[in-house]
C-alpha cells in the first residue's frame, strides 16, 4: 500500500543506549532486572536470561527504565546486531544493558503500530552495523536517519496494529497451552515412575533409546529461502537454514558441547550440528521426562574451557526401564498431550508466516 514515508527520528522520542550494571543476586533487595541481547530472539523478550542490577551500586535514570511499548534492538555482535522486539505487558520495573538500544515512540504514533513498523525494518536494521569482525555496534544515528517508516493515518495505524497483536496474542495464547501441557505430563510421569526413579533403577539410558552424534552442515544461511528451509538445530536452538536434512522422523536433540540440558523434539526434515546429540527412540514422552527432569547434566562435563559431555556417559546412565504394559498405560494420556502439542506449534507457524507476510505487504 502506498503511505507516506518519514525517517524514524521524526516519530521517536527517546533513543538511548542501556546502562552498564553493577550485577546483583535476585535475593538482594535494592535491585532491577536487566535485559540483554540474549533476552532479544524471534522478535520475543524472554526473561529467561535476564540478570539483576544492584541499585545501591548502580542508579538507573527514570529513562532508561522501560515503558510500555519501549523497543529494543540489539546494538553490538554479529549475528545479533538489529535484532528487534517489542516491550509490552510489563509486570515489574526493567532495564536494559549497555549492548541494547531503547527507543521510544512520540504521541503522535499508535505505539503498537511503532513497535512493528520498526520489526518489519529488521533486516536494513541488520545492515547498519559497522566495524571490525566480532566488534560490530549499530550506528545509532543513521538508525535514525536512514530507517524509513511507512506512515498511513492514525485510523490505519490503530487497524493494523490491532489485527497483528491479535495475531501475537494468539501464538502466546498457544505457547502458554504448551508450557502448561507440559507441567500436566510431567506431574502424570512423577505420579507414575517417581518412585521407580528413586529406588528401582534397573537399566541404562541406552536400553530405552539410540544415541548418536549430529554433523555439521556443508552450507549454511541465517534466513530461511526457499532452498536453505531445513533448520539446523545447534545445542539449544535453530541456529541457520540449510539445503538439505539430516533427519525426517520423531527425534529428540540435546547439547554435546557447549550448552548442556535444553532438550529439543522435532517430527519434520532438521539437520542436526554436531555439536548436539540425537535421540531416537519409540518412547518419546518417557524418554523426553528424563532427559528434562532426571539427569544432572552438570555432573557429567568431561570439559575444562569447553563443557562436553561424552556419548558413552550418557548411554549409561542409570534409569528405570519400565515394563511395556506400565510404558502403554502412561503413553496414552502422554500421547494425546503431546500430538496437541505439535499441533499448536504447527499453527504457531502458520500464524507467524501470516503475520510476516502482513508486515511485509503493510509496513515496506
Amino acid at each position: 500500500m502506498k503511505y507516506k514515508e518519514t525517517p524514524l527520528k521524526d516519530i521517536t522520542a527517546y533513543i538511548s543506549k542501556g546502562i552498564v550494571p553493577k550485577y546483583a543476586s535476585q535475593n538482594d533487595t535494592n535491585i532491577i532486572r536487566v535485559l540483554n541481547q540474549r533476552c532479544n530472539r524471534n522478535n520475543l523478550i524472554s526473561l529467561s536470561n535476564s540478570r539483576f542490577n544492584n541499585l545501591d551500586k548502580r542508579n538507573v535514570p527514570n529513562e532508561k527504565v522501560l515503558k510500555e511499548n519501549d523497543v529494543l534492538i540489539n546494538s553490538t555482535g554479529v549475528g545479533t546486531a538489529g535484532r528487534v522486539a517489542q516491550v509490552n505487558d510489563l509486570k515489574e520495573k526493567m532495564t536494559v544493558d549497555g549492548h541494547m538500544i531503547i527507543i521510544r515512540p512520540t504521541k503522535t504514533v499508535n505505539p503498537v503500530f511503532y513497535g512493528y513498523a520498526v520489526i518489519a525494518n529488521q533486516y536494513k536494521i541488520e545492515q547498519l552495523a559497522e566495524g571490525s569482525t566480532g566488534q560490530t555496534e549499530i550506528n545509532r544515528d543513521r538508525l535514525l536517519k536512514d530507517i524509513y517508516i511507512k506512515l498511513p493515518s492514525l485510523d490505519i495505524q490503530n487497524k493494523i496494529a490491532n489485527n497483528l497483536r491479535i495475531l501475537d496474542n494468539k501464538i502466546s495464547l498457544n505457547n502458554q497451552i504448551n508450557a502448561n501441557l507440559d507441567e500436566i505430563k510431567t506431574a502424570y510421569f512423577d505420579k507414575s515412575f517417581n518412585q521407580q526413579m528413586q529406588s528401582n533403577l534397573n537399566g541404562k539410558l541406552k536400553n530405552i533409546t539410540k544415541i548418536t552424534s549430529g554433523k555439521r552442515p556443508n552450507k549454511k544461511s541465517d534466513t530461511k529461502s526457499s532452498k536453505d528451509k531445513y533448520p539446523i538445530v545447534g545445542a539449544s536452538k535453530v541456529m541457520g537454514y540449510t539445503d538439505n536434512y539430516l533427519y525426517n522422523e520423531l527425534i529428540l536433540t540435546t547439547g554435546r558441547v557447549g550448552t548442556h540440558g535444553i532438550i529439543q523434539r522435532f517430527r519434520e526434515p532438521v539437520w542436526v550440528s554436531d555439536n548436539s546429540f540425537v535421540f531416537k527412540t519409540d518412547h518419546e514422552d518417557y524418554l523426553f521426562e528424563i532427559l528434562n527432569h532426571w539427569i544432572n547434566y552438570s555432573a557429567l562435563n568431561r570439559g575444562s574451557t569447553q563443557p562436553l559431555i561424552t556419548q558413552t556417559d550418557l548411554k549409561n546412565i542409570d534409569i528405570y526401564v519400565p515394563t511395556e504394559s506400565e510404558l502403554k498405560k502412561f503413553e496414552r494420556v502422554s500421547r494425546i498431550l503431546t500430538n496437541l502439542q505439535f499441533s499448536l506449534i504447527k499453527q504457531n507457524r502458520r500464524l507467524d508466516q501470516i503475520k510476516k507476510t502482513l508486515l511485509n505487504k503493510l509496513l515496506l
